[in-house]
């Protein structure tokens, strides 16, 4: 029959596989064309809902509606690009055409967003629909009695001495050296890592402070957050532990740049706060908290091998014996000391102190590890956060390739190699795809913690519709 259907040259069969290609056709592209405008419908969501808490927050900041000379988004139509949102190319077009309409209504005391645009269409444009609509809304209260949860948000933040670099790869600047080569410039705007990382992070708590309020005595306890800032290790005098309160500006502003990088002692700590928030929690308003840990560097760590640290538990005993020995030409005595070293659960038995007549000397056992390298330890505990609840943020901070300034002493160039390694370790670390955030530059680091406050914010405060 198959046959016969393929040789038939009657009209019939003609119309009828024609009709049934058509129909193929309009049925597979409307799909597609329904998947594009719901991806279009989804991403709008995400629009109206951060405009509407942005709004919000200036609200509760201010007390006024804002008109554009002090920031804040005033009322009326405004265009999705031009509030620095993008969407993606089938949108028509682009968000250029995606208006976004603002309005605050004082007696409601709510600010109300919603976004529309239209969807070009592929196939479905044979059943004569050349575009397709989307619209959403979003309404946030000014004030933060809509509290949907508690949350609790620990920042691992690189203070490395790279992080004295500048943040944009420097350009060459006529023959500036004399060799016809030109001489290496940072370019125009570009920003020491440190400060533009002090910036943003001090934009956060400011974003956070919309839920926050006075935390004090038998006010309600919302929010908890700490601060973990490191290089070679974590640097206790800028460690700020978990407490009712945002990071005030001082303890942000303490950061500065120097030492060598491992992420991997930190982590630990964030690890270690993460698991006992809920019980603190549970203890103050009864609620398990939302929680995050966003986790900051520019650069992978140093080590990649594995390395013995002290440790108990660890089942590598370590002790020092040294011996007083003559020096053969200048007759003059000195100590000569090794490292010994066992293998084993207990401590090992020996005395400490000299022995063979005051010319030896033995310390005491000391219990040692064998650690993973530095990225394999850090996405050890990136694995526990996630495991005990927690939503884990990376960032990577001005990884590109290019020759930077090093901070006062000349350039370094950063390969892309180098990029890909970092960039792996910290998708592999963050929750998710959507979790890691390549930051080029201060700009987009900036815009990386604003875009982590708002989704933080949008958790913990319930959107009306």
């Amino acid at each position: 029959m198959a046959r016969d259907f393929t040789t038939s040259e009657g009209g019939n069969v003609a119309i009828m596989a024609s009709i049934g290609i058509t129909a193929i056709l309009a049925i597979t592209g409307a799909a597609i064309d329904y998947t594009m405008a719901s991806s279009s419908t989804a991403r709008s969501q995400q629009i109206a809902d951060a405009v509407a808490l942005s709004a919000a927050i200036y609200m509760k900041k201010h007390g006024e509606i804002p008109d554009g000379s002090n920031g804040g988004v005033p009322p009326g139509t405004h265009s999705a690009a031009s509030l620095g949102y993008d969407l993606q190319g089938w949108v028509n077009g682009g968000a250029d055409d995606v208006n976004v309409n603002v309005t605050y209504d004082e007696v409601t005391r709510e600010a109300v967003v919603t976004v529309r645009g239209k969807t070009n269409t592929t196939f479905s444009s044979i059943m004569g629909f050349d575009q397709l609509d989307f619209s959403t809304q979003a309404t946030v209260s000014f004030e933060a009695s809509q509290l949907a949860d508690v949350a609790s948000v620990a920042l691992v933040l690189d203070n490395s001495g790279s992080m004295k670099w500048h943040d944009k790869p420097y350009v060459k600047n006529g023959n500036g050296n004399g060799n016809g080569n030109g001489e290496w410039k940072p370019p125009a705007g570009a920003v020491q890592r440190i400060s533009a990382l002090k910036t943003s992070v001090n934009g956060f708590m400011d974003n956070l402070g919309t839920l926050v309020g006075d935390q004090s005595g038998s006010k309600p306890k919302i929010v908890r957050t700490g601060m973990l800032a490191y290089n070679t290790s974590t640097i206790s005098s800028r460690t700020k532990t978990m407490k009712w309160q945002l990071l005030s500006k001082s303890d942000v502003n303490s950061m500065s740049a120097g030492g060598g990088t491992n992420s991997s002692t930190s982590m630990k700590s964030a690890k270690n706060w993460i698991k006992s928030e809920d019980a603190i929690h549970h203890a103050a308003n009864g609620k398990t908290p939302l929680k995050y840990v966003v986790f900051m560097t520019d650069g992978v760590n140093n080590n990649n091998g594995s390395q013995v640290v002290q440790a108990s538990g660890g089942g590598i005993w370590r002790r020092e014996r040294c011996t007083f020995k003559k020096k053969h030409k200048n007759k003059k005595w000195k100590w000569n000391c090794y490292t010994e070293e066992k293998t084993q659960t207990n401590k090992p038995s020996g005395s400490v102190g000299y022995w063979n007549k005051n010319k030896a000397y033995d310390y005491a056992w000391i219990e040692y590890r064998k650690t993973l390298p530095d990225n394999e330890e850090t996405l050890g505990y990136c694995q526990e956060m996630k495991d005990a609840g927690a939503t884990v943020y990376t960032i990577g901070f001005a990884l590109e390739e290019g020759t930077y300034g090093d901070g006062g002493w000349g350039t370094v160039w950063q390969n892309s190699s180098s990029t890909q390694i970092a960039y792996s370790f910290l998708e592999e670390c963050a929750s998710g795809p959507d979790y890691f955030i390549a930051a080029e530059n201060a700009e987009d680091l900036n815009q990386a913690f604003t875009t982590i406050g708002e989704e933080i914010v949008s958790e913990v405060i319930r959107i009306k519709s």
